[in-house]
């Protein structure tokens, strides 16, 4: 029995079409590698932007801390009872808090990272009753050593700048030696005895951050506007923002919250406080819906599919025509469908996906349809391979595009796809054997 050639059997043509497919799968599988290596790469050198320029940013504050002599007991050492000083922060009894985001790219080599300055307003008053906090935590008075404003950021050395009043007069802030329960550095305003029982505060802080912004809503009662020119937010925390409106240049967002809601009590002793962490603020994380890589990994994800259904495409109409096409050109073929991905991630750093995708599929195409042209000297031929791959990155763009129509987009196509295999093997017939065919009996 022979073999069929692949010259002459259509069967054997369309079997090594799909093995052509599957070994293809290989080369782009590799190329998804690149793509998570390259990923990787860029979430680096974001990272070394974001420590030099300032990481997500938490404020949280301002809290007034009061600093007060515990009477020692008996039998304690007399030197030792300086060292006997326990702390209390109280909330503000309002808090109003106006932040606005002017945000800007940061570059270190072909990347690009979004990051922002901050200008943060922070209003409100304390009102504190001395003679109850005495009786409540029974301390005398006369023992508060001092008082001062604090407030925890996450990354201090990210302060431009950071102003403030308390009770009509100027005061000064300087790193705090309380620790914070997170990751947080402390700031603080001294203030004056006399002041120990409260006023009216109106901080203004200018900072860097990126990734993330979010303020505590620390006060009794507490109101936050928020403005940032970044399109994409994430809005994240303890509480959802009761109104916002996004648009092409930013949003607003504006956030309102009652004792009862931010989680801890209106007056605390140190290890209290240590326990109100980040995890109580309210902002926004940047957003992108679709990004570089991410959008090059789902290409890549549809290549098997792409591949297998140009080849068979490929072979639906070679059928149809009547040209044979050699094993080596499928195989060449193939290669290039594969190559679209690497030539696609490589463009894509430099210009962008959308740009990138039209530039690769624009030459691949006429890769493709050129040397359909110079193999068969057909215009009809490479013409109809032009149609065939315009069609198929077309619908692959759709697919990438559009995530809720990706897999109606790919069932029509495979319907497509199956309509055409239908149509080209339609004259394909059994052959009969000729030593299956026997005498009939005469008689």
């Amino acid at each position: 029995m022979q073999l069929p050639k692949f010259d002459t059997s259509p069967t054997f043509r369309l079997f090594t079409v799909l093995v052509f497919t599957v070994a293809l799968a290989v080369p782009i599988a590799f190329v998804w590698v690149v793509v998570e290596l390259r990923s990787e790469y860029e979430q680096e050198v974001s990272a070394e932007i974001s420590k030099g320029w300032g990481d997500e940013q938490a404020l949280v504050g301002p809290f007034l801390r009061l600093r007060v002599h515990t009477p020692a007991s008996e039998g304690t050492d007399t030197l030792n009872r300086d060292a006997q000083v326990d702390s209390y922060f109280f909330a503000p009894r309002t808090l109003v808090v106006r932040s606005t985001s002017e945000h800007e790219e940061r570059q270190k080599g072909i990347f690009k990272k979004p990051v922002y300055v901050a200008t943060v307003v922070l209003e409100g008053s304390f009102d504190i009753d001395l003679a109850k906090f005495a009786e409540r935590r029974n301390v005398d008075i006369a023992n508060i050593e001092n008082c001062s404003i604090q407030i925890g950021l996450s990354y201090s050395q990210a302060i431009r700048s950071l102003t403030g009043q308390f009770s009509g007069r100027d005061i000064q802030f300087e790193p705090s030696s309380q620790l914070l329960g997170w990751s947080g550095e402390p700031v603080q305003a001294k203030l004056s005895h006399a002041e120990c029982n409260g006023g009216d505060f109106q901080l203004n802080l200018v900072a860097q951050g990126s990734n993330r912004q979010s303020i505590a809503l620390v006060g009794d009662e507490s109101t936050l506007s928020m403005n940032a020119s970044w399109p994409h937010p994430k809005f994240e925390g303890r509480q959802l923002p009761d109104n916002h409106v996004i648009s092409s240049s930013g949003f607003d967002a504006d956030w309102t919250s009652i004792a009862l809601a931010r989680g801890f009590a209106s007056e605390l002793d140190e290890n209290e406080w240590l326990a109100v962490t980040k995890a109580s603020a309210v902002g926004f994380s940047f957003h992108e819906p679709v990004t570089l890589y991410r959008m090059v990994t789902r290409a890549v994800k549809y290549g098997f599919f792409v591949v297998g259904l140009t080849l068979l495409s490929i072979y639906c109409l070679e059928m149809i025509t009547g040209i044979k096409i050699h094993v080596v050109q499928y195989a060449v073929v193939g290669a290039a469908l594969a190559l679209f991905y690497l030539l696609l991630l490589s463009i894509s750093e430099h210009i962008g996906f959308v740009a990138s995708y039209l530039v690769a599929s624009a030459v691949l195409v006429t890769l493709i349809v050129g040397y359909a042209w110079f193999s068969t000297r057909q215009a009809k031929f490479a013409g109809s391979m032009a149609v065939l791959l315009i069609g198929v990155y077309a619908a692959l763009y759709l697919c990438l595009a559009s995530t809720d129509y990706a897999l109606l987009i790919g069932s029509l196509l495979l319907v497509v796809l199956l309509s055409g295999l239908m149509y080209a093997t339609r004259n394909m017939v059994l052959e009969a054997n000729p030593s299956d065919q026997r005498p009939s009996n005469s008689t």
